[in-house]
């Protein structure tokens, strides 16, 4: 491990599987560094109060941010300030999006980790509004790898955590 912490500070999640469109529209089962993730209204402590939603959260190391759709958001009570609208630029091309505010934790055995409050885009989409289409959220650099030191280790399909302290 690295961060400069006995490995007891560390946490260990092995990648789950999970299931991705294939060639023909068949659906494959293969294996993502991917968390637990329960999202909750940011002015809510962590696992005591509000209501708190949990998803599949892709951990994404090429995306500057991470991306939330809105109806999650708003189950959650977290309202979308349209003064927030702007352009995000991403490998698939531009997309309108906001800005908001949510509290993040991850699922690790029994327990919930608590990453903090971070600064998401919610895309300004179609599927954001529906939640009848299910996609995962995607945890990005900004608000999500900021707050932790991690070890990868893709070769076995697992990787280590820990809470980077004063990072929240």
């Amino acid at each position: 491990m690295t961060c400069g912490d006995a490995p007891a500070a560390w946490r260990r999640f092995a990648y789950p599987p999970v299931q991705v469109p294939a060639k023909g529209g068949s659906i494959a089962t293969v294996r993502r560094p991917t968390l637990a993730v329960r999202i909750r209204h940011p002015d809510h402590a962590p696992g005591k109060e509000g209501i708190a939603i949990r998803s599949d959260g892709w951990m994404d190391t090429g995306a500057d941010a991470s991306v939330m759709p809105m109806w999650l958001l708003r189950q959650v009570g977290i309202s979308i300030d349209e003064g927030t609208r702007r352009e995000v630029y991403s490998v698939s091309g531009t997309l309108w999006s906001y800005g908001a505010n949510v509290g993040i934790e991850v699922r690790h055995g029994g327990s919930w980790l608590d990453i903090g409050v971070s600064e998401v885009y919610v895309p300004d989409t179609a599927w954001s509004r529906d939640p009848g289409i299910r996609r995962p959220l995607l945890l990005g650099l900004s608000g999500f790898f900021d707050r932790l030191c991690m070890c990868i280790d893709h070769s076995q399909k697992e990787f280590w955590i820990r809470v980077q302290e004063g990072a929240r």
